[in-house]
């Protein structure tokens, strides 16, 4: 019987479930001394923050203080002795870590969709958005559960300080309509009221969104007949440069696999690709395998050989096409899982 007893508690310290409190570490006072308090509301459909598979066993993840919302709040602390009148709204709908199971291990990932609103008169403006699936990056912290929740840690203080910055504008929703947010936001986009494009080029996605193209300009294209750059009387500005262009009445999305066609469904506008073809560098062979097996330190530099052979995977990722949506409050890619 002790030996059973030994034998099951032995497994479930190899094999079984553990637990990583989330903890915020970075310091993320507000510099412009206007923000008097952020409150959370949290949207989760589910309070789980899900798990990911490491060396065998299975991480789940809790805060620290208890909850999102005391999480969130108590780590925002203003100086009482400056007057500041923002208050800021955390609106929170997605919060979880998981695993995606490959050949040979597992690829920590983390799903974020939190939008920051600027509370005022009972109205809800519209200031930044973080709605992502992103690989938890072992070339940014060490590649152990601990060291995702660092990593997560550095994304919120970046995307908190940066929504400090942003000035209100005219986006905005009421109490009753925030849950339904983003489909009011873009309903009163040019884009999404009227699907036909402009021929020009965009230099960033407010202006696409809202179909105001530059004018002046006319598209420049190689011996292949690619769109290279955009020229006018007295500029030139390369198709890298820009957020989008339309010709002959098709939108295209210049990105380092080529201008792709940007298209839509009713779910919204999107481009034909896959993660790897958009940023070669941060999901090439060694990011994905360090990923896979938990490499840090110095035993890197020992299986680099072996890791440049895993180029099967790469190339069934590249292969591999999936709608990447163009986030239409904030212009940046929306990958899914």
């Amino acid at each position: 019987m002790k030996i059973g007893l030994l034998f099951v508690l032995i497994c479930n310290l190899c094999f079984g479930q553990k637990n990583q409190e989330i903890r915020f570490y970075r310091n993320i006072n507000d510099k412009t001394k206007s923000v008097k308090s952020i409150t959370v509301l949290d949207a989760r459909k589910n309070s789980d923050l899900g798990f990911v598979t490491f060396k065998k066993d299975n991480y789940s993840f809790s805060f620290e203080n208890g909850s999102l919302k005391d999480q969130f709040e108590r780590w925002f602390k203003a100086d009482k002795a400056i007057t500041r009148d923002r208050e800021l709204i955390l609106y929170v709908e997605k919060f979880r870590f998981f695993s995606e199971s490959l050949n040979k291990g597992d690829l920590e990932k983390v799903e974020l969709k939190l939008t920051v609103f600027e509370k005022k008169f009972g109205e809800y403006y519209y200031l930044n958005r973080l709605n992502d699936v992103m690989l938890l990056d072992p070339n940014k912290t060490e590649n152990t559960p601990r060291g995702f929740s660092k990593y997560i840690d550095d994304i919120l203080a970046d995307f908190l300080k940066e929504s400090y910055e942003i000035t209100r504008g005219g986006m905005k929703v009421t109490d009753v309509e925030l849950p339904n947010y983003e489909n009011i936001l873009q309903s009163d986009l040019e884009l999404f009221k009227n699907s036909d494009v402009k021929n020009g080029i965009y230099k960033d996605y407010k202006t696409f969104f809202n179909q105001e193209p530059v004018s002046g300009y006319e598209l420049v294209k190689n011996s292949k007949g690619e769109v290279t750059k955009a020229k006018s009387n007295t500029d030139k500005i390369s198709a890298n440069d820009l957020y989008a262009f339309v010709e002959n009445g098709i939108a295209y999305k210049p990105t380092i696999a080529g201008n792709l066609e940007i298209q839509k469904d009713e779910k919204g506008f999107f481009i034909l690709t896959n993660r790897l073809s958009l940023f070669p560098q941060q999901t090439n062979d060694i990011y994905v395998m360090f990923g896979m097996f938990g490499l840090v330190g110095g035993v890197v530099g020992g299986v680099v050989t072996a890791i440049h052979q895993n180029n099967k995977h790469n190339k069934a990722m590249k292969d591999e096409k999936y709608q990447v949506y163009l986030d239409a409050l904030t212009g940046k890619y929306i990958f899914p899982e």
